[in-house]
């Protein structure tokens, strides 16, 4: 693999949400040899794994990282013209993998929720009321990130005119 295809690669993958830094624990230390760290928890029971599946689908996790995808391939795509269109096809419908995806979301969602936890939820998310809570989810980021993109702007305005109080008249 090219210099340029690996640096595409990393950006897609932190873009995508994929790949998070790992943050080192207590019991810890970064580059430490495997031996000297904490062990890896045990690999979920088969009820917890199809809990978990149930989970993502219900919530539709794997449809929003599934959907992100393509946002992120199209900008990817933009800064490096120079890739054949094939290169992003085939990228592209490897990250859109929903079994691979799931096989990566399985460790995650068992080492941070219990079984019985993952099927609450997933009860919760296939109820009338979770069914609101998740259409009204991308309403509620559109709007946030609105307020946000104002409050930077309000915020900036005030540094740069600092006599100026802020918008909503408070001190």
């Amino acid at each position: 693999m090219s210099a340029a295809l690996r640096t595409v690669h990393a950006v897609a993958l932190l873009s995508c949400g994929f790949v998070a830094a790992p943050e080192a624990s207590a019991d810890e230390t970064p580059g430490a040899p495997a031996a000297t760290r904490p062990p890896a928890a045990a690999a979920p029971s088969a009820a917890h794994v199809a809990a978990i599946r149930e989970l993502v689908e219900a919530s539709g996790a794997l449809d929003r990282e599934i959907a992100r995808v393509d946002v992120v391939v199209a900008q990817l795509r933009a800064t490096t013209p120079n890739l054949p269109p094939a290169v992003w096809e085939n990228y592209a419908a490897r990250l859109r993998d929903r079994e691979a995806l799931l096989a990566r979301y399985v460790p995650v969602y068992a080492r941070h929720l219990s079984e019985d936890d993952t099927r609450t939820l997933a009860a919760f998310y296939r109820s009338p009321f979770g069914r609101r809570v998740l259409e009204a989810q991308a309403a509620i980021a559109a709007d946030s990130r609105e307020a946000s993109e104002r409050l930077v702007r309000d915020a900036l305005e005030g540094s740069i005119t600092p006599s100026s109080p802020p918008a909503d008249g408070s001190h």
